[in-house]
């Protein structure tokens, strides 16, 4: 996790003030290093959490003719093949960071290279020329781009909290989605309860020129190409993708762990990992010293697939704990598992820094019908 913020036109006294204080903001999101950029007026900056390429990977990382530069939150997980690619055409890599594949791939086949990534991403690339930005976000809106365009001006970043860093940016509630919220439990995009700061939208890339920003959707679940097989085809098929997935999700040079709950979803991933790792992989769960939680189903499947497991217990002193969390969730979210959540990741990030789970199976298996 790492996090990215800028912002365009505005008083060069106020510029790389505001930037820091914008990225200071948002520094738990990347605790090893921070960089900057400005080019006629536009600022950009990074805060990051070293997972690939750990010695040479801090960023911005520049274009080899200096016109470009690239700000990066997420991991592409096919930037080797993306390489490969690039140096049959004679592109020069001189790291081994994915951050400087989505530049030179911008470079070498234009916006429509991002069909081309296999990941999670948010990340915004300047023009050292004019000033002008290109940003994007992943397909399924994994990684979280906030931005705020009036008169001409973006502003933007991983969280808005940092947005709200800016001077030019007036702290207004957007009464009209209160409704929404207490309904839902949450505001669904573009808007947010914050006026004029709208959620980047998933599967888009923008071009910000002259004050004026342009969308392009580039990828669409409609446009998928139907299955044509049988079932057992299919399921064959499936699996197969799924295997591929959970192991590229492993690419880090940091330790990698999975929250396990003792379901469907986590078991899975747990099973498809334990296959391919070479140690005992490090798995965690979360429960509430009662008969009916997880902790004992996360066990029972930690004991058959062999894992380092660990149970963690979230009680009542979890609450004291409220106010940080609400602060890191950026939006307000009415569900109460933010509490135990919490607890889990606290307790993973001492052994690991990098867990996989099963958010967002039930979106994509229709779990909920």
């Amino acid at each position: 996790m790492c996090g990215i913020s800028g912002f365009t036109r505005n008083d060069k006294d106020i510029g790389f003030k505001t930037l820091k204080n914008m990225l200071r903001t948002i520094s738990s999101r990347g605790p090893d290093d921070e960089g900057f950029d400005m080019a006629c007026g536009t600022y950009v900056g990074m805060r990051r959490l070293s997972i690939i390429d750990i010695k040479k990977g801090n960023q911005p990382i520049f274009s080899n003719d200096g016109r470009f530069s690239i700000v990066f939150n997420g991991e592409i997980y096919n930037y080797r093949d993306i390489n490969k690619m690039l140096k049959i055409n004679g592109r020069e890599i001189k790291t081994n960071s994915d951050t400087e594949s989505i530049l030179n791939g911008y470079l070498e086949w234009g916006p429509n290279f991002i069909k081309k990534l296999r990941g999670v991403f948010a990340f915004a690339i300047l023009d050292h020329n004019d000033g002008s930005l290109f940003l994007a976000r992943d397909r399924m809106g994994v990684k979280p781009l906030y931005y705020y365009h009036v008169n001409g001006q973006l502003i933007f970043s991983s969280e808005i909290k940092s947005i709200i860093k800016h001077p030019e940016v007036k702290r207004e509630i957007n009464y009209s989605k209160i409704s929404e919220y207490f309904i839902l439990r949450y505001v669904p995009g573009p808007e947010t309860l914050i006026n004029n700061i709208l959620k980047f939208p998933p599967a888009n890339y923008a071009i910000l020129k002259n004050g004026t920003l342009t969308f392009h959707k580039y990828w669409e679940t409609e446009k998928i190409e139907k299955w044509q097989g049988d079932f057992n085809e299919a399921q064959e098929k499936f699996n197969d993708i799924f295997d591929e997935s959970c192991e590229l999700r492993m690419l880090s040079e940091r330790p990698v762990g999975a929250f396990l709950s003792g379901g469907l979803d986590s078991t899975a991933i747990v099973s498809s990992l334990s296959k391919k790792s070479k140690n005992k992989l490090k798995t965690f769960s979360v429960g509430f010293d009662w008969a009916g939680d997880e902790n004992k189903d996360a066990q029972k499947v930690a004991n058959i697939l062999g894992t380092d497991h660990e149970c963690i217990t979230c009680d009542l002193d979890i609450t004291k704990n409220l106010p940080k969390i609400l602060w890191h969730l950026d939006e307000p979210i009415g569900d109460g598992i933010i509490l135990p959540m919490y607890a889990l990741a606290k307790a993973a990030s001492r052994k690991v820094t990098v867990v996989q789970s099963g958010e967002g199976a039930d979106e994509i298996l229709a779990g909920y019908f």
